[in-house]
Formats: structure tokens, C-alpha cells, sequence
């Protein structure tokens, strides 16, 4: 994959150290392409509970994906540990991305996947 941009798809955890400022994870959104999938994005806002004009703000930057979840999403997503951590799982796969996490590693150890703990 030399040569081609990687995408970072956030998993609940990362959307929430977004939304709290964390300084790495928001280092990350501002200079690298990156994607939401949208079932860890319901799972975050369980959590932040931020009105949908908070998000808009984020989903806005010219370097942001937000990846819906379809019909096979879903049945691969339901394989993770929870249906967001699953769809980051499943878009990284997809995309060959790298899931940015703010849990431990430990939880993506049967993915053979980059995975990116800030």
C-alpha cells in the first residue's frame, strides 16, 4: 500500500476523546484523512450526548467520511464487541484503514489490522 493515503476510522472511544478535546485525537482528525462509521458515532453520542449541530461541525472538515451502516455492515459489525467498535472493525477491513482507539489494544487482537491507541 506505498504510495496511497491511509484512512483512520474512529471507533466509539476515539469519538468521545474527540469530542473531550483530547489533544492527540484531535491532532489526528485535523491532518489525516479519517472516517466515521455511523454505528460507533450513535454509540459515542450515547455517551457525549451532543445535539446533531455539534456533530455537524465534525463531519463538515473536507477530511472526514462518514461511513453508513448497510445491510452487510450490520451483519459484520455484530462480530465486534459492540455494534461501533464492530463497524470501525469492519470499515477499517474494507478500507484497509488503521482503527483509532482510545481502549486497549487487547480488543482488536484478532484483527489483522493496524490498530492506533491514543
Amino acid at each position: 500500500m506505498t504510495g496511497v493515503e491511509r484512512i483512520y476510522v474512529f471507533d466509539p472511544t476515539a469519538l468521545v476523546l474527540l469530542f473531550a478535546g483530547h489533544r492527540p485525537m484531535f491532532d489526528l482528525y485535523e491532518r489525516a484523512r479519517v472516517a466515521f462509521p455511523t454505528a460507533a458515532i450513535g454509540e459515542a453520542n450515547i455517551q457525549i450526548q451532543a445535539t446533531e449541530r455539534a456533530w455537524e461541525s465534525i463531519f463538515l472538515a473536507p477530511n472526514v467520511e462518514v461511513l453508513d451502516l448497510g445491510a452487510s455492515a450490520a451483519l459484520a459489525a455484530s462480530e465486534g464487541p459492540t455494534l461501533g467498535m464492530g463497524h470501525a472493525m469492519c470499515e477499517a477491513q474494507r478500507l484497509y484503514g488503521i482503527v483509532v482507539t482510545g481502549r486497549a489494544v487487547n480488543v482488536y487482537d484478532r484483527l489483522k489490522l493496524p490498530v492506533l491507541k491514543l
